[in-house]
């Protein structure tokens, strides 16, 4: 039997792993992704990511901005609570 508690530790892994390969791709490209960028003008939607994330893409990839386009930006308060940026993009 799969308690509760296991779905939902296995649910949080697997969103964390989602966010993982964007997290790597907007603050570390490899050389092929930078390319794609550049020579084919690629734009890579970022979705759901926290906002210190996407603070610290703008100031390390700032090259990069008119390549990245992220929706869903999660603000987290210092309480805890995380509010979802409306951005109007479905």
């Amino acid at each position: 039997m799969i308690r509760p508690i296991a779905l939902a530790t296995a649910a949080l892994a697997a969103a964390a792993a989602a966010d993982d390969w964007q997290v790597s791709l907007l603050l570390d490209p490899a050389p092929d992704q930078r390319h794609l960028e550049r020579a084919r003008q690629r734009v890579m939607i970022y979705d759901g990511l926290d906002a210190r994330l996407m603070q610290q893409a703008m100031d390390e990839q700032f090259e990069r901005i008119e390549h990245m386009m992220l929706v869903r930006v999660r603000h987290v308060a210092p309480d805890g609570e995380v509010a979802v940026e409306d951005d109007g993009c479905d």
